[in-house]
This record gives C-alpha cells, structure tokens and sequence, in this order.
C-alpha cells in the first residue's frame, strides 16, 4: 500500500512555519504514519493478530485514537483552508454571465 499522505502534510505544517521546519516534521511524521499504517492498519484490515510491544492490539483498540487522531486533522485542515487566501478573481469569473454561457 503505498502512502500518499506526505503532501497534504507538507501543505499544512509549511503554512504553520518555515519551509525546512515544516519538510523535517513532514518527513519524520511521514515515516512515523508509514510504519503505523504497515505494522498496525494493514494487518488490522487484513485480520491478522498485531502485537505492539507485547500487547495485542485489534480494532476494538484502535477505534478512540483513530476517531481522535481523524478530529484532529479535520480541525487543522478547516483552520488552513480558513486562514488561505480567498481570490475574488475567480468567485467574479465563475458568477459572470461570460462563464456561465461557456458551460452551456
């Protein structure tokens, strides 16, 4: 399974801080989902027994922190697309009676 998560990450830690800051923790909270995802998720999917730490984990487990962590992100993400630049260029094109007519 190949994790595509690494951009939308860098999007949101590099309009918190500097570029080379927000591409570490990209790249450190990159591997550390990679390896959540390999060692938990898939096997979790796939019904096979996980052990992390000497503890067995299932899905019952795994719910709360997957709800907490999916909040989480849901909140940084509404928080960024708030403090993104709005362009009313675009809202004047697509309200226009010009962009319309080349719809239909």
């Amino acid at each position: 399974m190949q994790s595509t998560f690494h951009w939308p990450l860098y999007v949101i830690f590099s309009h918190r801080m500097s570029n080379w800051v927000a591409a570490i923790l990209t790249t450190g909270v990159s591997i550390g989902l990679s390896a959540l995802s390999y060692y938990v998720l898939e096997p979790v999917i796939a019904g096979k027994p996980v052990h992390i730490f000497q503890c067995n984990v299932n899905w019952k487990k795994l719910w709360l922190p997957t709800m907490v962590a999916i909040v989480l992100l849901g909140v940084n993400g509404e928080s960024v697309v708030k403090a993104a630049p709005q362009s009313q260029h675009w809202s004047k094109i697509c309200g226009s009676a010009e962009f319309v007519k080349t719809l239909i």
